[in-house]
């Protein structure tokens, strides 16, 4: 067994080094890109199947997942975009999962109740309204409606509980996390300071690309996608300081969590700000084992708030003058006015998937107020946007499969070693929803992250029943007190 698995090893470790011989070779040599590009699928599928017979799909789907911060940006980063590595990864881990195949063949059963079937009955309506307004054609609504509504999300969700089943297997997710969360906060640092030749890959600083450029806004190169990992990494950061047990890795964890949470500071981005600390404050005040650190917590966020105003170079100025900026709030607001307007002219059925921005203009009005502003931009506002496209009936589908998914997985009893995960799960739809008030949220990587996060604290009735104690019971303590 020992000597195979040797042998599996030395072939992964000669596939990749042939793959990067191939490029090195072929990129000296003119016209040679088919080539390459052919070698690469062909080392890339080799490598994939050497994965699904000897590696834990958590490893898979953990890998797959922070690929996706590069999600639409492959290109830049010199990779044909046939095949990208975000999806080779999530596809092969959950193919791997669903046909039992390699460490996967002797999984429990997946286990599909109430919940699934009302977000498959959400997509399928997505998928009539999108084939019906004929959006099927454009791209963009396409991979919305995979990757945000989402169908991907979805099945993460349903996969998730058997995938990260045991302790290891979180642990391999919440490793990938901080990591991610350690990348995240240094690059947005770097970012803020003009380290130019130390932000990787370097398409970050490229001002044409993206937007809001001059803030912290990371592989995404944009600042609300940014934050929102950025938050999330941090509250996967501050469970890992809660759950591991060796010194250096608890430090470890604690320094992450602290960087990203300056890193939400860097994006200069209220509704970010706003979501971090509703959550932040949300959770600490909810959980009875988390409730004395409610003040601690709240002073030591101050502190690195006006320590980091303090000692980075223009972020006072810069936090200033995005916090004195009207034009983003009337924009909104017509917005969110224009948006309601639209619902009320097509309540049932809605415009049609992914028409809510090309209808939107015809229903922005002067207000007496304020300029009128955002007729161009759109609306900023994701569930209004669900409403507008779907109607009330498909928005309402959507909405309860929602509810149920994270409700459930945040209130429902289940083995206390989860009960930390529920309590992130808490933090994350928190920020989630107070971001989606003000913005459209078409962000892959926080989208996939919550449902999956939303997947591993979930656990269906009949493995529930018989835990002892509701949410709040198995939090009166931190995990590794004393009874």
């Amino acid at each position: 067994m020992l000597s195979e698995r040797r042998a599996a090893t030395t072939l992964l470790a000669l596939a990749v080094a042939a793959a990067g011989a191939v490029y090195f070779v072929t990129a000296a040599v003119p016209g040679s890109g088919a080539v390459r590009d052919g070698a690469f699928v062909l080392l890339a599928a080799l490598v994939l199947v050497h994965m699904v017979r000897h590696a834990d799909p958590a490893w898979l789907i953990s890998a797959g997942l922070a690929a996706t911060m590069f999600s639409g940006h492959w290109q830049l980063l010199g990779l044909n975009t046939t095949v990208v590595p975000d999806r080779a990864l999530l596809v092969t881990g959950l193919l791997a999962v669903m046909l039992r195949l390699g460490p996967s063949r002797d999984r429990p059963p997946l286990r599909l109740g109430l919940v699934h079937f009302v977000l498959a009955g959400a997509i399928v309506y997505a998928l009539v309204s999108a084939l019906l307004s004929q959006t099927l054609t454009n791209r963009d609504g396409v991979f919305a409606l995979i990757d945000q509504f989402g169908l991907i999300p979805f099945v993460v969700f349903a996969t998730a509980p058997v995938v990260f089943r045991t302790v290891r297997q979180r642990n391999i997710l919440l490793g990938s996390l901080v990591a991610t969360g350690g990348y995240l906060g240094v690059t947005g640092l770097f970012e803020k300071l003009k380290l130019t030749a130390l932000v990787v890959p370097s398409y970050v600083m490229h001002p044409a690309v993206g937007v809001h450029f001059g803030r912290a806004r990371g592989p995404f190169v944009e600042a609300g996608a940014d934050g929102l990992a950025m938050y999330a990494c941090a509250v996967a950061a501050a469970l890992a300081f809660a759950l591991w047990r060796e010194r250096w890795q608890r430090i470890a964890a604690l320094a992450v969590s602290a960087l990203c949470l300056v890193g939400v500071l860097l994006t200069e981005t209220r509704g970010i700000w706003l979501g971090a600390v509703v959550a932040s404050l949300l959770v600490l005040a909810a959980a009875p084992a988390l409730r004395r650190f409610l003040i601690p917590v709240a002073v030591g966020g101050a502190c690195l708030v006006l320590v980091a105003l303090a000692v980075i170079p223009g972020l006072a100025a810069s936090v200033n003058g995005r916090s004195s900026d009207q034009s983003p709030v009337w924009e909104r607001e017509n917005s969110d006015k224009a948006g309601l307007r639209m619902v009320a002219a097509r309540p049932l059925a809605g415009f049609g998937w992914y028409h809510h921005n090309q209808s939107a203009e015809p229903y922005f009005r002067q207000a007496p107020t304020i300029p009128l502003s955002g007729e161009k931009a759109g609306l900023h506002n994701v569930f209004l946007i669900y409403a507008v496209d779907l109607g009330l009936v498909g928005f309402g589908v959507w909405l309860a499969g929602a509810a149920l998914a994270f409700g459930g997985a945040v209130s429902r009893r289940g083995p206390p070693d989860l009960d930390m995960w529920r309590l992130g799960l808490a933090a994350l739809v928190a920020s989630y929803i107070t971001y989606g008030l003000t913005g459209p949220l078409e962000y892959t990587y926080p989208t996939l992250l919550l449902w999956l996060w939303a997947g591993v604290a979930y656990r269906p009735r009949r493995e529930t029943s018989s835990a002892a104690g509701a949410w709040g019971d198995h939090l009166e303590r931190l995990p590794g007190e004393a009874a």
